[in-house]
This record gives C-alpha cells, structure tokens and sequence, in this order.
C-alpha cells in the first residue's frame, strides 16, 4: 500500500530491492495518482482523501505485508521560516494508524521530517502505540 503516493519512487524501490509489487495507492490529487499509474500499471488506483474509505474495501480483502505512508511533512517543517501550521495537515500520520491497525502489515514505512518524529515520539507515542494495540 503507498499511502499519499506520488510518482511511485518508493514503490519502485520496492519492486527493484524486494521484487515485490504496489497493489494499492491512494492520494486526493488527481495529477498523483496519474503519475502513479504510469509508473505502477498494476495497482489499485484511489483518488480521494486519505480520511475517506475503508481499508478492507480498498485492499479487496487481502492482507498488507507492506505499508508506506508520506504525508505531507511542509507544517512540521521549520524549513519555510517559521512554526509549523496548520493542525488537520500535521495529524495526516493518525489516518495511517486507523490502517496499520486495521490492516497488521509486517512492514511500515513512515517518511517523517524530523519534527514530526520529535512530535510524535515525545508528545504522544503512547497514543500512537495504543491504536497499534
């Protein structure tokens, strides 16, 4: 599963280091999930909010061995000269949870700007470890 997926970078990391395929990817951009269907033919193609629709449904019922999520990481960042913004952008990571959790991969792969790993290792892994219960 490439959750947020773009071009399919990590996907083809995938393919050329475990020989495995992307089944599934979801992003709200339409230009995203094209670029991605180019790249990855194969996969189940999801152009809506990553906070909308099931994750039985979407993975046709199937287990998930691996599950790569990128939200945005830019209101996280210090990077654009300033504090980072706005709350609905920086809680993306929590939908990946309601996944992993449904779901049990063996893999996930969080892509994460360092104050997004600060934030969420200090401020509230307990939570983020109790929706993985």
């Amino acid at each position: 599963m490439d959750f947020f997926c773009g071009g399919g970078g990590a996907g083809t990391g995938l393919e050329m280091g475990l020989g495995r395929t992307v089944s599934v990817a979801k992003n709200h951009s339409p230009a995203a999930i094209s670029m991605h269907t180019v790249n990855h033919p194969g996969a189940k193609h999801f152009t809506t909010d990553v906070f909308d629709g099931d994750a039985d449904n979407e993975c046709g019922g199937k287990a998930l061995g691996w599950f790569h999520m990128s939200p945005d990481c830019t209101h996280h960042s210090q990077a654009a000269g300033g504090q980072p913004r706005k709350r609905e952008i920086r809680n993306l990571s929590w939908i990946g949870l309601k996944w992993a959790g449904k779901k049990r991969p063996r893999v996930i792969v969080k892509i994460s700007s360092p104050l997004s790993v600060i934030a969420m290792l200090y401020l509230s892994l307990p939570r983020y470890c109790s929706c993985m219960e």
